[in-house]
């Protein structure tokens, strides 16, 4: 993805002339990408099924527990 950022920003700063008032920047299309790449994880991880009784909460809880008692 660094590459892809950069190349964006590139893209963005080889623009010939003045930004056009209200014009996108590369940082505004950047962030655009990654709301838009959050919002596909969501839509991913929202089809993804229980194969049994320990659940995500449940995996974080005793994720937590082990770094609390270190």
């Amino acid at each position: 993805m660094p590459l892809v950022g950069g190349a964006v920003l590139h893209l963005f700063a080889t623009r010939g002339g003045p930004p056009a008032p209200g014009a996108p920047d590369g940082y505004t299309v950047l962030f655009a990408l990654a709301l838009l790449a959050l919002a596909a994880s969501w839509v991913l991880y929202g089809r993804v099924r229980r194969d049994g009784g320990y659940s995500t909460r449940s995996a974080v809880r005793s994720f937590l527990n082990r770094l609390a008692w270190r």
